[in-house]
């Protein structure tokens, strides 16, 4: 499977051709939820299961934000996936 052309605005530093769904999902899962727009979120959930996605939340780098938005679109309210990543934003501004 490759990425369709239209996804290419999402990916600007980045060729196309090298991007493997497969070996590279967490990078194509986390561009997507972060930036994408309808037409890529669907591509998304065609072709990633939504487990994939749910399960990769806990590993991805995106923005709070979109974080606290795919994890209640996701219906998970209580997840270790925000727990652990606002618990690493607090240690960055307090130490102790």
């Amino acid at each position: 499977m490759k990425l369709p052309s239209f996804l290419r605005k999402y990916f600007w530093d980045t060729d196309l051709k090298n991007l493997n769904p497969k070996k590279h999902s967490l990078f194509i899962i986390s561009r997507i939820l972060e930036f994408g727009d309808e037409k890529a979120i669907s591509w998304l959930f065609k072709n990633f299961s939504k487990r994939a996605i749910k399960n990769s939340l806990t590993k991805l780098k995106i923005s709070p934000k979109s974080l606290v938005f795919w994890s209640l679109f996701f219906n998970l309210k209580n997840s270790s996936c925000l727990k652990r990543r606002f618990l690493q934003k607090q240690k960055k501004h307090w130490p102790y």
